[in-house]
């Protein structure tokens, strides 16, 4: 178990980062340094202790996990992690892990514990790299919003679907099972992805990322089912949002529920505790149902919550059951 002051270095790295998000405007990242609050840091915003100890990328990139034997992604490699018990006599759900932006795939998974569980819950990993941008910063190209500052126009979308293809293609993946789950920069991506993916997307899990401002934008017809988690004092993405530049979180579940045609009152459900640094059950549960194609809308809420809270074992596992529960017809 790492202590707070690896905790702490940890979660520096990515809030430097993350925290550029936030200094954005139409021309790109400020060039003005970032000011981080070191207390908060030590923090780990709102963190408690918990298991990172593959916070490493080397170390969590050399694992010995089950790994694709021949390049999986071509110019654009990515981890494919499977099962211990995979076999090529079933069908696999595939779910692909979003980085945010500045992260690598492999520090995500760790912050996360994706792949951890794809023994117990029997998924197919993947885990892509964005680009990375002209300061060296990986990102992907989601909204106008977030995060292609530098204007490269790089077609994540095509890079993406095509993954999920070649996964297909190599593995015995079932297509009604496919989850995005992504955090910042990679939430902003999931939403695009069941915008114009929604054909081939089943659900998504997106952690302080949303949709496009202009819902217009969102393009496609298919219903997908939609995770909001979001912390009510982000100070990277907004839990309400800002002006001219992204939805806040209950704009960007009220556009799918409205999309995916679901009853127009959510029902709250049980809270849950998922942040052990907060005290009781800190996270207000809101549910749509009676959505088009068997889908359903959540907002989990995460009251005093930040950027990157250091959740309890249990936040993936109930991530992993909300994204489960759901199959294409």
């Amino acid at each position: 178990m790492m202590n707070h002051t690896m905790i702490a270095r940890w979660a520096l790295a990515l809030v430097v980062g993350l925290g550029l998000v936030g200094c954005s405007d139409d021309e790109g990242p400020q060039n003005s340094p970032i000011i981080i609050d070191e207390d908060v840091v030590q923090q780990g915003d709102n963190a408690q202790q918990n298991d990172l100890s593959q916070a490493d990328t080397d170390e969590a990139q050399t694992d010995a996990d089950p790994i694709a034997e021949q390049p999986f992604g071509g110019e654009r490699p990515a981890r494919v992690l499977l099962p211990e018990q995979y076999s090529e006599d079933r069908s696999w759900p595939l779910v692909m892990l979003l980085h945010g932006y500045t992260a690598t795939g492999a520090v995500q998974d760790s912050y996360l514990g994706v792949s951890a569980q794809r023994n117990s819950y029997g998924f197919v990993t993947v885990i892509p790299d964005g680009k990375k941008d002209a300061s060296g910063r990986q990102f992907w190209n989601a909204t106008d919003f977030c995060c292609d500052f530098g204007r490269t126009g790089v077609d994540d979308v095509a890079y993406l679907g095509a993954l999920i293809e070649e996964a297909k293609q190599r593995y015995n993946i079932d297509a009604s099972r496919v989850y995005l789950i992504g955090h910042s920069n990679g939430g902003f991506m999931s939403y695009r992805l069941a915008c114009e993916l929604g054909d081939q997307i089943t659900a998504i899990a997106s952690l302080a990322g949303t949709t496009f401002l202009d819902d217009a934008k969102c393009t496609g017809s298919d219903p997908v089912a939609v995770l909001q988690i979001h912390g009510t004092l982000d100070a990277t993405i907004a839990y309400d949002g800002a002006a001219n530049q992204y939805p806040g979180a209950e704009p960007t579940v009220a556009s799918w529920v409205e999309r995916n045609g679901c009853a127009p009152d959510g029902a709250a459900g049980e809270a849950l505790d998922l942040v052990g640094a907060l005290a009781g059950a800190e996270t207000d549960v809101t549910t749509w149902t009676g959505c088009d194609g068997g889908t359903s809308v959540a907002l989990w809420k995460i009251n005093s919550g930040g950027h990157i809270p250091i959740f309890q074992g249990g936040f993936m596992p109930a991530v992993l059951d909300f994204l489960m529960d759901h199959q294409k017809p």
